[in-house]
Protein backbone atom coordinates (compact mmCIF):
# COMPACT_ATOMS: atom_id res chain seq x y z
CA UNK A 1 0.00 0.00 0.00
CA UNK A 2 0.97 3.49 -0.60
CA UNK A 3 0.30 6.30 1.16
CA UNK A 4 -0.05 9.82 0.57
CA UNK A 5 -0.39 12.28 3.85
CA UNK A 6 -0.86 16.60 2.50
CA UNK A 7 -1.19 18.17 5.81
CA UNK A 8 -0.91 21.82 6.73
CA UNK A 9 2.05 22.51 9.43
CA UNK A 10 0.39 23.85 12.06
CA UNK A 11 -2.49 22.79 14.28
CA UNK A 12 -6.11 24.62 13.40
CA UNK A 13 -6.65 27.06 16.47
CA UNK A 14 -9.81 26.45 18.52
CA UNK A 15 -13.43 27.66 17.06
CA UNK A 16 -14.80 27.90 13.35
CA UNK A 17 -13.13 26.83 10.02
CA UNK A 18 -13.78 26.87 6.93
CA UNK A 19 -11.76 23.70 5.35
CA UNK A 20 -11.30 23.03 1.73
CA UNK A 21 -10.16 20.06 -0.26
CA UNK A 22 -9.23 20.48 -3.67
CA UNK A 23 -8.32 17.40 -6.47
CA UNK A 24 -6.76 18.72 -9.63
CA UNK A 25 -6.68 15.39 -12.18
CA UNK A 26 -3.39 14.63 -14.13
CA UNK A 27 -4.93 12.22 -16.99
CA UNK A 28 -2.33 9.89 -18.21
CA UNK A 29 -3.15 8.25 -21.07
CA UNK A 30 -5.61 9.31 -23.85
CA UNK A 31 -8.64 7.21 -25.45
CA UNK A 32 -8.51 6.74 -29.55
CA UNK A 33 -10.49 9.82 -30.03
CA UNK A 34 -7.83 11.54 -28.21
CA UNK A 35 -9.96 12.33 -24.89
CA UNK A 36 -8.00 11.90 -21.37
CA UNK A 37 -8.41 8.76 -19.30
CA UNK A 38 -8.81 9.56 -15.58
CA UNK A 39 -9.96 6.81 -13.79
CA UNK A 40 -7.14 5.64 -11.58
CA UNK A 41 -4.95 8.70 -12.89
CA UNK A 42 -2.49 10.55 -10.27
CA UNK A 43 -3.10 14.82 -9.58
CA UNK A 44 -2.44 17.60 -7.26
CA UNK A 45 -4.41 17.77 -3.58
CA UNK A 46 -4.55 21.04 -1.99
CA UNK A 47 -5.17 21.34 1.65
CA UNK A 48 -7.01 24.82 2.34
CA UNK A 49 -7.97 26.61 6.04
CA UNK A 50 -10.14 29.56 5.88
CA UNK A 51 -9.34 30.24 2.33
CA UNK A 52 -5.35 29.95 2.27
CA UNK A 53 -3.59 27.06 0.93
CA UNK A 54 -1.67 25.27 3.94
CA UNK A 55 -0.64 22.45 1.86
CA UNK A 56 -0.31 20.46 -1.63
CA UNK A 57 1.19 17.35 -2.62
CA UNK A 58 0.99 14.67 -5.58
CA UNK A 59 -0.81 11.82 -5.68
CA UNK A 60 0.60 9.11 -7.62
CA UNK A 61 -2.73 7.09 -8.50
CA UNK A 62 -6.40 6.99 -7.46
CA UNK A 63 -8.80 4.63 -7.03
CA UNK A 64 -10.33 3.49 -10.10
CA UNK A 65 -13.40 1.47 -9.49
CA UNK A 66 -12.44 -1.33 -7.37
CA UNK A 67 -14.07 -0.21 -3.35
CA UNK A 68 -15.19 -3.22 -1.18
CA UNK A 69 -18.70 -3.75 -1.14
CA UNK A 70 -18.49 -3.08 2.62
CA UNK A 71 -17.44 -0.02 2.74
CA UNK A 72 -19.42 3.37 3.70
CA UNK A 73 -18.90 7.00 2.22
CA UNK A 74 -18.25 8.41 6.63
CA UNK A 75 -18.11 11.76 7.11
CA UNK A 76 -16.83 12.68 10.46
CA UNK A 77 -16.69 8.92 11.82
CA UNK A 78 -14.99 5.55 9.28
CA UNK A 79 -17.08 2.74 10.13
CA UNK A 80 -15.24 0.50 7.55
CA UNK A 81 -11.61 -0.04 7.34
CA UNK A 82 -9.40 2.83 8.40
CA UNK A 83 -8.19 5.04 5.76
CA UNK A 84 -4.45 5.29 7.14
CA UNK A 85 -3.25 2.80 10.44
CA UNK A 86 -2.39 6.07 12.27
CA UNK A 87 -6.30 5.70 13.60
CA UNK A 88 -8.23 2.93 15.16
CA UNK A 89 -11.25 1.60 13.19
CA UNK A 90 -14.07 2.87 14.09
CA UNK A 91 -12.66 6.48 14.70
CA UNK A 92 -14.61 9.38 14.61
CA UNK A 93 -14.26 13.67 15.07
CA UNK A 94 -14.39 14.91 17.88
CA UNK A 95 -15.19 18.51 16.97
CA UNK A 96 -18.67 19.73 14.85
CA UNK A 97 -18.96 19.26 11.71
CA UNK A 98 -21.66 22.28 10.22
CA UNK A 99 -21.60 21.29 6.47
CA UNK A 100 -20.33 18.81 3.83
CA UNK A 101 -19.98 20.69 0.01
CA UNK A 102 -18.86 18.61 -2.51
CA UNK A 103 -18.47 19.74 -6.18
CA UNK A 104 -17.26 17.48 -8.87
CA UNK A 105 -15.42 19.52 -12.05
CA UNK A 106 -17.34 18.92 -14.96
CA UNK A 107 -13.80 17.72 -16.36
CA UNK A 108 -13.76 14.15 -14.08
CA UNK A 109 -18.10 14.19 -14.53
CA UNK A 110 -19.44 10.24 -14.48
CA UNK A 111 -19.47 8.96 -17.79
CA UNK A 112 -22.04 6.08 -17.60
CA UNK A 113 -20.60 3.86 -20.51
CA UNK A 114 -16.68 3.65 -19.06
CA UNK A 115 -18.33 3.23 -15.61
CA UNK A 116 -20.02 0.33 -16.84
CA UNK A 117 -17.60 -1.67 -18.72
CA UNK A 118 -15.25 -1.13 -16.25
CA UNK A 119 -17.17 -2.90 -13.73
CA UNK A 120 -18.04 -5.76 -15.97
CA UNK A 121 -14.65 -6.12 -16.53
CA UNK A 122 -14.04 -6.25 -12.87
CA UNK A 123 -16.44 -8.71 -12.45
CA UNK A 124 -15.01 -10.93 -14.86
CA UNK A 125 -11.48 -10.80 -12.87
CA UNK A 126 -13.52 -11.82 -10.19
CA UNK A 127 -15.05 -15.04 -11.63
Amino acid sequence: MEFTYIRGTKPLTAGKHVIRYDFELQPTQKTDTGKPVSYGAGGVGRLHVDGKQVAQGEIPRTMAFDYSIDETFDIGCDKGSPVTDEYEALAAFTGTIVEVTMDLDSEAAFEPERHAEAHARTAMVRQ
